[in-house]
């Protein structure tokens, strides 16, 4: 698979990169940016995410509205892996699996130690582990893209506080 090509503004990138990031703005300047209202039907950590993403992605100036598709992806992940994670808070990593032995002459019952079973949940961890890694570098949000976003916040104390919003704040 070949090396996707970064965008960005930094004016410390490669010349190539930031003519390239430019002229993708300029031929998209009449896409409507990406909606900042939440879809309705993203709930609880998704929906948090979204929040936070957005205004984000909004800065960036190349993420548009027909991305949507590709941001509640990254969203729903986001939930998935938090999610997965409290179950593995709350019923472990592993469980103990047993079977009911019956005794052939005596007709008694008694548990028997089987073994162990990997939770479910850290499966769908593993899963939405990839899939968030791969949705956050088709939006940019790589660390030199973030790099790139926190230079553009300290240019302009007018916009949002990136640096808190990628810190996560209080709601993740």
């Amino acid at each position: 698979m070949p090396k996707q090509m970064k965008l960005t503004t930094d004016k410390h990138a490669r010349k190539d990169q930031r003519v390239r990031t430019q002229k993708l703005i300029t031929e998209t300047s009449g896409m409507d940016l990406i909606q900042k209202s939440c879809p309705k039907y993203l709930s609880s950590y998704a929906r948090a995410m979204w929040t936070k993403l957005v205004p984000i992605l909004q800065a960036s100036g190349y993420v548009k509205q027909a991305d949507k598709g590709t941001i509640e992806a990254f969203c729903i992940n986001y939930q998935l892996l938090r999610k997965g994670y409290d179950s593995i808070k709350t019923d472990g990593v592993v469980t103990k699996v047993s079977k009911t032995v019956v005794n052939q002459r005596t007709g008694e019952t008694y548990e028997d130690n089987a073994g162990w079973k990997r939770n479910p949940a850290s499966q769908i961890i593993d899963s939405a582990t990839a899939k968030l890694n791969s949705l956050a570098h088709e939006l940019g949000l790589t660390p030199s893209a973030r790099a790139s976003l926190l230079q553009l916040s300290d240019d302009n104390d007018e916009e949002p506080n990136i640096k808190e919003m990628l810190n996560g704040g209080s709601e993740f």
